[in-house]
């Protein structure tokens, strides 16, 4: 036997079991790494949040998810380049290889992705673009088409992708036919398209087209920042192709020329078709708007069961953390929030108090990531508990789990604390379950009949205006916050129930539920539920030739001795009226209007007008045509489109009033006397200017702080129309149909329509100091023998303001031309050249919301004018404006004596007595202008002598001689 140390290393041989087991430990290692390997495979494609990143965020949604709203922007915009354009959309949720192309020189990496695919196929002459949007969604087919100032179109696609490995590509391609099959350089399996939207432009092949520019982009994901490239195009007369085929069939037959126009928020998609033949737009065009805008609401897969883990977190909010309404109407979100639709069900219940209950479910888009929801909530429905909440993501069904819940109770707020933040981009929905009020509130007017009022009927009213559509349902309550609206209302038997779009259905079982078509996006405060009972009605058929909507009109019986048939012609008249002057046809299929007890006039729900039925019963008076005239307009001024805030309500109110004017004036059977109610209006308006500091534009906390908006707001349209010319305010409520449909203006929205309506730049100024400082303008009139010097100062609560000059529109009354004079003053001196022989009326009609104050000589002339059969230039009428103007300024110390000159005063004197001694001043004026008189129209006139005139600095010149 050899012993071992004298054997060699290579010599020793290993045993078979050994071998074996080094090939089972290889195997084992070999495998783990296939199973690691795989683990990262999969943890890559999973559904994870990226992290914050400089730019838009992206969320995960499955591959066979719902319709979402589009999110990041690429943009394919205008110029000069005829192509065909073609739009498709495939789902593809096999593997595809796509190469990232952002210039010629260079290509990005190749990237595995399971996707669906967007793409719109651009074929020219020679040149072809093919851009391909690879995203998890089946139904992100919406596009933007966008006209500039200049007529260019642009259109922009947004983009919602969900795995971090997405990209956004365009590829580039290029053919040699006109044909719209293209060559490209990626590749993709898919099935067949879903779904086909298809814009085409006639092929002008013999024109010399220019090659297609492009710029570099990026588009960021949590790993990196990708190149991409866009282009421009030109369109020309875009044709629309519809997957539906009673649109195609209604969209061929009217045989429009088409151009498409939209707004850069991609939850708006305005479409407008124009007659080739008629300045008017086609009657399919609100039909196919709405139609847009529905298919744009998201629909969410089934709410996935969670458990939510319990939390200690709690909401600690600061006053500061609270989102404001003015910061909504800025930044367009309330806390980072938007709110998409509402599907409401509500109660309404006849018992002793009116109780109400409710469910609501809100579909909110993430405008900026957070981690707390904001919802108003009013007082009435605030014991909201925790248990009655439920979150959860749109798309994916996943449960957003809540740590906290607060109310604020001085800023009707419901703050809802989320464990893990939610992200730019993401739908998701808000229920809230039986919420309610065991009696009525400010946002339900109740009439409950008495025994001895059989014919009285029992009737249930919303009034949502100024903050109150949170009475009766949790809601984002902001003018600015528009969506669409699913609502069912149960009621008791025997009663009916309306709404803002026509009945859907009716289901009986104990109670009525009524369920009604889904509206257009609109501001909260103008959804509207009626119920009602033993209620005459009055109905007409849609009118499709005449481009008129359903009427019904329903009145209490008491008033069907005389029928309100004056209703319904009116209100044909008043919507054929604004079609035409508009250009925008009444939007809605039905148009219902409910006389009822009411604390106010009239409410303008958008397609439910309420009235109040005192004036209704009575059409011999001016305010029933009035109020109905009014609230047709705002279906239009207010309700299509409308103020981003609550403070600028004004502005609609006051161009809606200003066209009530116009509108009952040209009513048939009207006696309105539009310089009568102008007149009224402005009496008022001066008289609350003397006793306020406060601007048209402020703070409005209460529904009867409106009433200011009908008077001085309106005026300035009138001076608009008077000085800036005629079909101004036509052209203006065009642009804001063309430009603001379904969305929300604000003063400097309205300023820039102001101005290019104009056409002048001091039309944007007039508007902005008009609208946002206080007070009215005094102006000083002064004849020079070459022309007409004013001055002008601005009267604040009857005082004079330092501040800027004003643009004021004036319209010259010259005792040598027949032809007035209209002039723009906006300086603080002016003098106008201009030829007459001692007598120019300033504003003789009394259309300017100023006070005009001539000096004394000037006074004894236009008085002596006005008595005079041979002097055309005044009548009484017009002298009693100058004097109730003098009056204004005397009352309120504004008149300038210069003490060195006695001759003047003397004057003065003289002018005081002439006019005290004729009907054209009465009351407090005339007592302080003649001592000796004992009573001006039943008013004594010693205790005024006492409490006003011996303070007045004339008066007190005059008797000191």
């Amino acid at each position: 036997m050899t012993p071992l140390s004298n054997m060699t290393l290579f010599e020793k041989r290993p045993k078979p079991a050994a071998l074996l087991y080094l090939i089972f430990i290889t195997i084992l290692l070999l495998m783990i790494c296939l199973v690691i390997l795989a683990i990262v495979v999969v943890l890559g494609r999973a559904e994870v949040l990226p992290v914050e990143s400089s730019s838009s965020k992206l969320f995960v949604q499955p591959t066979n998810a719902s319709p979402v709203f589009f999110d990041t922007k690429d943009t394919v915009d205008a110029e000069n380049l005829l192509m065909d354009i073609e739009s498709t959309t495939t789902l593809d949720s096999k593997k595809s290889i796509v190469e990232d192309f952002s210039t010629s020189q260079r290509s990005a990496p190749k990237t595995t992705t399971e996707t669906s695919t967007i793409s719109f196929n651009i074929s020219a002459a020679a040149d072809s673009i093919k851009t391909e949007h690879h995203l998890l969604d089946t139904a992100t087919r919406r596009i933007l088409i966008h006209e500039d100032s200049n007529g260019n179109m642009s259109l922009s696609t947004s983009i919602s992708t969900s795995k971090l490995s997405s990209r956004l590509t365009f590829t580039s391609t290029t053919t040699t036919s006109a044909k719209k099959s293209t060559t490209t350089n990626s590749t993709t399996n898919s099935i067949a398209p879903t779904s086909t939207t298809m814009m085409t432009t006639p092929g002008h092949r013999n024109s010399s087209l220019s090659k297609a520019k492009t710029f570099a982009g990026k588009y960021s994901n949590q790993r990196s920042f990708e190149p991409i490239t866009a282009v421009r195009i030109d369109f020309e007369n875009p044709i629309l192709e519809f997957n539906n085929s009673e649109l195609q069939e209604e969209y061929n037959m009217t045989s429009p020329t088409s151009s498409l126009s939209g707004h850069e928020d991609s939850e708006v998609l305005s479409l407008l078709i124009t007659d080739a033949n008629s300045s008017m737009p086609s009657p399919l065009d609100n039909r196919l708007r709405h139609k847009m805008l529905e298919e744009l609401t998201p629909q969410c897969v089934k709410k996935k069961a969670h458990k939510c883990r319990p939390s200690v977190r709690r909401n600690i909010l600061s006053r500061e953390d609270i989102p404001s309404e003015e910061m909504a109407a800025e930044l367009g979100h309330f806390g980072g929030i938007r709110a998409i639709h509402y599907t409401l069900n509500l109660t309404i219940n006849r018992d002793m108090h009116t109780s109400y209950q409710g469910t609501v479910e809100i579909m909110m888009k993430v405008i900026e990531n957070t981690s707390t929801i904001f919802v108003h909530v009013g007082r009435p429905i605030a014991g909201i508990d925790l248990a009655q909440i439920q979150l959860w993501d749109c798309h994916r069904g996943n449960a957003l789990c809540i740590s906290s819940m607060v109310q604020h109770l001085n800023d009707e707020l419901l703050s809802i604390d989320l464990i893990e933040s939610i992200f730019i981009g993401q739908i998701i929905i808000l229920r809230i379950s039986n919420f309610g009020s065991p009696r009525s509130s400010s946002g339900l007017l109740v009439q409950n009949p008495h025994k001895w009022e059989p014919k009285r009927p029992w009737t249930v009213t919303t009034l949502f205006q100024m903050r109150d559509a949170r009475s009766i349902m949790p809601c984002l309550d902001l003018p600015s916050m528009k969506a669409t609206l699913d609502l069912c209302v149960t009621h008791p038997l025997g009663s009916e129930a309306r709404s803002n779009t026509p009945l859907r259905k009716n289901v009986i079982d104990g109670t009525i539920t009524s369920c009604f078509e889904r509206t257009p996006p609109m501001s909260t405060y103008l959804y509207a539920i009626t119920v009602f009972n033993r209620m005459h009605n009055i109905h007409q058929a849609a009118d499709h030739k005449l481009h008129l909507p359903e009427l019904e009109i329903f009145y209490p019986e008491q008033m069907s001795a005389e029928k309100p048939i004056w209703m319904k012609m009116e209100t044909i008249q008043a919507l054929l009226f604004m079609r035409n002057f508009t250009g925008f046809e009444y939007p809605l299929k039905k148009l219902s209007l409910i006389a009822t007890s009411l604390p106010i006039n009239g409410v303008e729900n958008f397609g439910l007008i309420t009235l109040n039925e005192r004036w209704m019963a009575y059409p011999k008076y001016r305010m029933a045509h009035s109020i109905l005239a009014h609230e047709i307009v705002h279906q239009w001024i207010g309700n299509v489109v409308t103020v981003t805030k609550w403070n600028e309500i004004c502005l609609q109110e006051g161009l809606t009033t200003y066209l009530e004017w116009i509108l009952t004036a040209e009513l048939s059977n009207s006696t309105i006397n539009l310089v009568e109610v102008l007149q009224e209006k402005r009496i008022e308006a001066i008289s609350r200017d003397t006793k306020s500091n406060a601007s048209i534009i402020s703070d409005f906390r209460t529904f009867e702080d409106i009433y200011r908006c009908f008077d001085k707001p309106a005026i300035f349209f009138v001076m608009l129309e008077s000085g800036f010319g005629a079909g101004v305010i036509a052209k203006l409520t065009r642009l804001l149909m063309e430009e603001y449909a379904y969305d929300n203006a604000g003063v400097q929205e309205w300023r820039q329509l102001i101005i290019e309506a104009a056409n002048n730049p001091l039309a944007g100024k007039f508007f902005e100091d008009y609208f946002t400082q206080p007070g009215f303008p005094l102006v000083r009139v002064a004849y020079t023998s070459n022309g007409l010097n004013l001055k002008q100062e601005t009267m604040i609560a009857a005082k004079k303001a330092n501040t800027s000059s004003l643009v004021i529109p004036l319209e010259l009354s010259i005792d040598t031309s027949k032809v007035r004079m209209k002039i723009l003053f906006n300086e603080s001196e002016q003098l106008f050249p201009l030829n007459h022989h001692g007598i120019v009326v300033v504003d003789p009609d009394r259309t300017t919301y100023a006070v005009v104050v001539y000096e004394a000589e000037i006074y004894i002339r236009l008085l002596k004018c006005a008595q005079s059969d041979s002097c055309a230039q005044i009548d009484a009428l017009r002298m009693r404006y100058i004097v109730e103007d003098f009056c204004w300024t005397f009352l309120n110390d504004h008149i300038i004596i210069n003490e060195r000159k006695r001759e003047t005063l003397n004057v003065w004197i003289e002018f005081m007595h002439l006019i005290s001694a004729t009907n054209y001043t009465r009351g407090t004026c005339a007592c302080c202008m003649n001592k000796n008189l004992s009573k001006s129209f039943n008013i004594p006139c010693k205790w005024h002598w006492k409490d006003r005139c011996e303070h007045i600095k004339l008066v007190k010149q005059i008797y000191s001689l």
